[in-house]
């Protein structure tokens, strides 16, 4: 049985346990890269160096679009492209943000993200092609 707060919210993320014992989603942590994923990481930034100025948590988020695995060993997001990102205290950056959206195909993630410093950022990318 899954907390009907975090059930089905599609992040990549492990189940952590309470005091009480019971798995609970809204107690979550970032699932960790496998080791063998740091060439792929690297690599990742490499074809997208302007992700390395953007805040950790952002940066993570993409990362774990390009290296999450399914349960079978198969990559969960293949294909991702159409990384984009905005400040929510940037109105031209969230109208871009939507153009982008909109003009993506097949599968798509979109996540808010809080930073480090608080600052809200909404985050997405297309896959599946």
């Amino acid at each position: 049985m899954s907390c009907s707060v975090c059930h089905g919210s599609g992040r990549i993320y492990e189940h952590v346990q309470d005091d009480t014992g019971i798995p609970c989603g809204c107690q979550i942590r970032p699932t960790p890269i496998p080791a063998e994923n740091d060439i792929r990481i690297a690599d990742f930034f490499k074809k997208y160096p302007w992700m390395q100025t953007l805040p950790k948590r952002v940066q993570d988020f993409f990362v774990h679009a390009e290296c999450a695995v399914d349960r079978n060993g198969h990559q969960q997001y293949e294909y991702a492209d159409n990384f984009r990102y905005a400040a929510f205290t940037d109105l031209k950056a969230l109208a871009e943000f939507q153009m982008r959206h909109h003009k993506g195909c097949c599968g798509n993630r979109e996540e808010i993200i809080e930073d480090d410093d608080g600052k809200l950022w909404v985050v997405g990318f297309n896959y599946g092609h």
